[in-house]
């Protein structure tokens, strides 16, 4: 196992730094099934790599399925690699003899929203929060407003300590962008 993990982090070190003389980051997505399932996976993959160079994107929706780590601890492994944000939520769903994980729109799934808005802004992340799957019939527009109502309650709920951010501020960029007005 050890030489499969020092293979990994050999070339995503490789593919890093073709990455960065294009001058662009490699970001990698945490999600079940794949060689980063998790943040802890990430870190031991990402090595020695300086977050100038790779990223990850933390699902918490993917986290879910993958052990359910807890936003706190998953923000707080991710550290400075922590660059993207993706928003979605999941419940289990049977299918006959079968269960999978069925698409939720925010906050009406497993994730606990407020916990992941609440651990952004501890670590005082400012980047984006990203919509990444559509949930119901009303699409961009009733995600959206999943998404504004979970910040609103958050920012609401809290008072971060002196010199962190609201939750609300963790996701300004999602609620400014051109696709709020869907």
């Amino acid at each position: 196992m050890d030489d499969q993990l020092r293979r990994l982090a050999g070339q995503l070190a490789r593919r890093a730094s073709l990455a960065a003389a294009a001058g662009i980051r490699l970001l990698v997505q945490l999600a079940p099934g794949t060689l980063a399932p998790g943040p802890e996976w990430f870190r031991r993959i990402a090595g020695d790599i300086p977050p100038e160079r790779i990223g990850a994107v933390y699902d918490p929706g993917s986290m879910v399925v993958e052990g359910n780590v807890a936003a706190r601890l998953a923000v707080a492994v991710l550290g400075r690699y922590l660059q993207h944000v993706h928003v979605k939520d999941t419940v289990p769903r049977q299918a006959g003899q079968v269960w999978g994980w069925a698409r939720a729109r925010p906050g009406e799934g497993l994730v606990c929203w407020p916990d992941v808005l609440t651990a952004l802004a501890a670590a005082g992340y400012g980047g984006w929060l990203v919509i990444d799957r559509l949930s119901g019939p009303d699409g961009l527009a009733g995600d959206v407003a999943a998404l504004r109502r979970m910040v609103t309650a958050a920012a609401g709920a809290s008072r971060p300590a002196a010199g962190l951010a609201a939750p609300a501020a963790a996701a300004a960029h999602v609620l400014a962008t051109e696709g709020d007005r869907a």
